[in-house]
Protein backbone atom coordinates (compact mmCIF):
# COMPACT_ATOMS: atom_id res chain seq x y z
CA UNK A 1 0.00 0.00 0.00
CA UNK A 2 1.14 3.81 -0.48
CA UNK A 3 2.60 5.47 1.79
CA UNK A 4 2.34 9.31 3.47
CA UNK A 5 5.86 9.93 4.66
CA UNK A 6 7.70 12.50 6.51
CA UNK A 7 11.56 13.69 6.14
CA UNK A 8 13.31 13.04 9.31
CA UNK A 9 15.42 16.51 9.95
CA UNK A 10 18.41 14.66 11.54
CA UNK A 11 19.14 11.65 8.93
CA UNK A 12 16.93 12.27 6.33
CA UNK A 13 15.33 8.35 6.66
CA UNK A 14 11.45 8.59 5.17
CA UNK A 15 9.16 8.12 8.65
CA UNK A 16 6.00 6.03 7.64
CA UNK A 17 3.27 8.72 8.43
CA UNK A 18 -0.09 7.32 6.97
CA UNK A 19 -1.36 5.33 5.10
CA UNK A 20 -3.09 6.26 1.61
CA UNK A 21 -6.33 4.49 1.18
CA UNK A 22 -7.50 4.30 -2.57
CA UNK A 23 -10.84 3.57 -3.24
CA UNK A 24 -11.74 5.39 -6.15
CA UNK A 25 -10.01 5.88 -9.47
CA UNK A 26 -9.52 9.77 -8.66
CA UNK A 27 -7.63 8.92 -5.06
CA UNK A 28 -5.39 6.39 -7.26
CA UNK A 29 -3.75 9.19 -9.30
CA UNK A 30 -4.57 12.10 -7.10
CA UNK A 31 -4.41 10.90 -3.45
CA UNK A 32 -5.37 13.60 -1.00
CA UNK A 33 -2.58 14.44 1.89
CA UNK A 34 -4.28 14.22 5.38
CA UNK A 35 -4.83 17.01 7.48
CA UNK A 36 -2.06 18.10 9.95
CA UNK A 37 -2.59 19.69 12.87
CA UNK A 38 -0.67 22.60 13.99
CA UNK A 39 2.28 21.68 16.16
CA UNK A 40 2.54 18.28 14.80
CA UNK A 41 5.36 15.83 15.21
CA UNK A 42 6.48 12.49 14.66
CA UNK A 43 9.29 10.90 16.24
CA UNK A 44 11.91 9.25 13.82
CA UNK A 45 12.68 5.39 14.16
CA UNK A 46 15.63 5.26 13.67
CA UNK A 47 17.54 8.10 14.91
CA UNK A 48 14.57 9.10 17.65
CA UNK A 49 14.65 12.49 16.60
CA UNK A 50 11.55 14.33 16.94
CA UNK A 51 10.60 16.10 13.77
CA UNK A 52 7.91 18.71 13.76
CA UNK A 53 5.95 19.03 9.98
CA UNK A 54 2.98 20.46 8.21
CA UNK A 55 1.14 19.21 5.26
CA UNK A 56 3.13 20.60 2.85
CA UNK A 57 5.84 18.21 4.10
CA UNK A 58 4.07 14.82 3.71
CA UNK A 59 5.51 12.80 0.74
CA UNK A 60 4.17 9.87 -1.31
CA UNK A 61 5.37 6.68 -1.29
CA UNK A 62 4.54 4.28 -3.90
CA UNK A 63 3.98 0.72 -2.87
CA UNK A 64 5.58 -0.61 -6.06
CA UNK A 65 9.15 -1.77 -6.00
CA UNK A 66 11.61 0.27 -7.98
CA UNK A 67 13.17 -2.07 -10.62
CA UNK A 68 14.96 -0.68 -13.45
CA UNK A 69 15.41 -3.93 -15.35
CA UNK A 70 11.71 -4.25 -15.11
CA UNK A 71 11.05 -1.38 -16.68
CA UNK A 72 13.34 -2.10 -19.47
CA UNK A 73 11.40 -5.07 -20.21
CA UNK A 74 8.36 -3.40 -20.15
CA UNK A 75 9.03 -0.43 -22.53
CA UNK A 76 10.84 -3.00 -25.11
Amino acid sequence: MALWTVTCTDCHSSIEHSQIVQETLSELIFPTKPDVLTGATIKCPICRTVVSYVRTDLRYISDEPENPRLRLREIG
